[in-house]
């Protein structure tokens, strides 16, 4: 990192506390760079002794994350992270459950494809360094989300808005060509036809309805 780390250390005898340049001293090793470093505590004065540990230095937390949506894309962006050698980028559909890395990448950005409409995903990233063959990692980012709604419009005129998905769904209103939806999530009817559940807002209402996924385009 350049800078040398040099962390707290506390030694007992006998449940006492005792005093650092009085009763023993300390020196670092290696703690400047990303990687493994050591610290040596040697008794001095009326202790004797010497007892080596090591701790790791470990990149920088990814800093300012954003993402931004492009039809089923999201492309997530970050600071780069000094001394890096990549970054490992984790997804989930809920904030504090499970996160699958789902890529490794060089550079300070990834671009996540083909996501599911209407779902929802987090994000977090954390940088990495190698050294003699091993990663060291670095803090993850604050976890970012995005919901994969798509804005959309009707390809044809008078096209049925459906009260659900299948034919022979009650239709709730009409949409004229070029008429703009919110396209909220896809799905399948019984004889697997796609539909796009969707949000119209239109005289001043809003309405929630089902259209053959064929006849939006995004």
């Amino acid at each position: 990192t350049g800078k040398s780390r040099t962390p707290s250390v506390s030694v007992k005898y006998e449940n006492n506390i005792l005093e650092k340049n009085k009763s023993y001293k300390v020196e670092y090793f290696n703690n400047k760079a990303i990687g493994r470093a050591k610290v040596t505590i040697k008794g001095i004065g009326n202790f004797t002794g010497e007892k080596t540990l090591y701790f790791k230095i470990v990149p920088s937390k990814v800093q300012k994350t954003v993402l931004k949506k492009n039809k089923t894309n999201v492309e997530i962006k970050w600071d780069n992270v000094k001394g890096a050698s990549g970054y490992a980028v984790y997804r989930s559909t809920s904030k504090t459950g499970k996160y699958k890395r789902i890529a490794d990448v060089k550079k300070n950005a990834y671009t996540n494809k083909n996501l599911a409409i209407g779902s929802t995903y987090y994000y977090k990233v954390r940088a990495y360094k190698v050294v003699n063959g091993k990663k060291y990692y670095g803090e993850f980012s604050t976890v970012k989300s995005t919901r994969m709604l798509l804005s959309g419009k009707a390809k044809v005129s008078s096209l049925n808005v459906r009260k659900s998905a299948g034919t022979s769904s009650a239709v709730i209103l009409r949409l004229n060509k070029n008429e703009k939806v919110t396209i909220l999530k896809k799905i399948k009817d019984n004889r697997n036809n796609i539909w796009y559940q969707v949000k119209i807002n239109k005289a001043s209402k809003t309405y929630t309805g089902y259209v053959f996924a064929k006849y939006i385009q995004y």
